[in-house]
């Protein structure tokens, strides 16, 4: 029989599958959803930003409410809300209600979000790097089944609704592994929420990291949420089509995190997320600019995002050891603004004015925006921060002596 520290260990790649199915229906579904409401892309790409907004409110209070009631407790609570809404999502009938359920799931997988990578923290050690890509491979897999899930239920003729309804076994499975085991207990601290915020982002470090999560979510899920729109309208692809690319974008996302796993113990974290983000945005100024043979290219880029978001995570693990939970629900919830603002709806907005060709071309800006920071981070803190160490420890030595 397994024991409890390998049972936490199912459970948290079963959340992060979850976690990843429940928030890449969206691609396959969401040209039906504009059809059901008659909304152009400005609106449902506004109704996808409150869902992100949800996620942000959650995002950035779950690193407290782990700590005042504990993660177990949070991590249920999460669970809860995610079911109401699968169940009530069925009864919408109007674009308005629509987006309010919208809002309600993103708090519902915000929870779900911080709860399993703080989970991960805990559990996860030893080789932080090559652990965090196996567990963020489960979030590419339920990338994977998302489409092909989706569209199966959606050629047997059932609605878009029926899609998200139908999500609610993995999500008992995750409720009831979840009430079975003994979860680690988390830090406290009796400083109030204020003081605690402030005192993290004092660090210049954590804000560099946020709005690195930021920018990389903004890629990665407009990457995901825009490409069924942009072979729809752009190249005239069939639902078979747009699920075929999306599916095979999220097969290649899994494999580039499987094959990190072998690579990223031996190339610095941060060089690693500087390779992989050159690379998406070649590839994707190659797929805007080349012939429409050439929409291949939009799901390779999943190869190379795919390592991007768990090695900049173990980085972040690797460099701090205080307050860790505040940072994973803050560099989250920056996550969650980047998915709001930068994933749909600055996207959507630019799609409507100069169309969605051009507008898919934002994500090479963000990327080089990545990049920046990535390389700021790395070469002006980082660096700065093991040298003052590196000296500190060898006066330490010359006094002992």
């Amino acid at each position: 029989m397994l024991d409890n520290r390998s049972l936490l260990g199912i459970l948290a790649y079963a959340m992060l599958l979850t976690f990843g199915l429940l928030v890449n229906l969206r691609g396959q579904v969401a040209p039906l959803i504009q059809d059901t409401f008659q909304i152009s892309y400005s609106y449902l790409g506004s109704a996808f930003s409150v869902m992100a907004v949800g996620s942000i409110i959650a995002m950035s209070s779950s690193g407290f409410l782990i700590k005042k009631f504990g993660l177990k407790n949070t991590f249920l609570l999460g669970l809860v809300v995610i079911m109401a809404v699968l169940v009530g999502i069925s009864y919408v009938a109007t674009y308005q209600l629509f987006v309010a359920v919208m809002g309600v799931f993103g708090i519902g997988v915000g929870i779900l979000s911080v709860t399993s990578n703080t989970l991960a923290s805990l559990i996860f050690i030893k080789e932080r790097g090559r652990k965090m890509n196996i567990f963020h491979l489960f979030f590419g897999v339920g990338g994977i089944v998302a489409p092909v899930y989706a569209g199966y239920l959606l050629r047997r003729g059932f609605g878009w609704e029926s899609v998200y309804l139908f999500a609610i076994g993995l999500v008992l499975f995750l409720l009831l592994l979840g009430l079975y085991c003994k979860f680690p207990t988390t830090e406290t601290d009796n400083k109030n929420e204020k003081l605690l915020f402030l005192e993290v982002i004092k660090d210049s470090r954590v804000v560099i990291f946020a709005m690195m999560f930021l920018l990389y979510v903004g890629i990665e899920l407009g990457a995901a949420n825009w490409m069924g729109i942009y072979l729809t309208d752009v190249q005239g692809r069939s639902e078979t089509e747009i699920s075929f690319y999306l599916s095979l974008f999220f097969v290649l996302f899994t494999v580039g995190r499987f094959l990190t796993i072998f690579v990223v113990e031996k190339i610095e974290y941060l060089y690693l997320v500087l390779i992989c983000a050159v690379s998406s945005g070649v590839i994707i100024l190659v797929a805007l600019v080349g012939p429409e043979q050439f929409a291949v290219l939009f799901s390779i880029t999943g190869l190379f995002l795919g390592s991007i978001f768990p090695t900049m995570q173990a980085a972040m693990f690797e460099e701090f050891e205080q307050q860790l939970t505040i940072i994973i629900s803050l560099t989250l919830a920056a996550g969650s603004l980047g998915d709001v603002l930068l994933a749909n709806w600055l996207p959507g907005v630019i799609n409507d004015l100069v169309g969605i060709e051009l507008g898919y071309g934002i994500l090479i800006i963000y990327l080089i925006s990545l990049i920046l920071l990535t390389g700021w981070l790395k070469y002006k803190f980082l660096e700065e921060n093991n040298l003052a160490v590196s000296n500190e420890q060898e006066l330490s030595k010359a006094s002992s002596n």
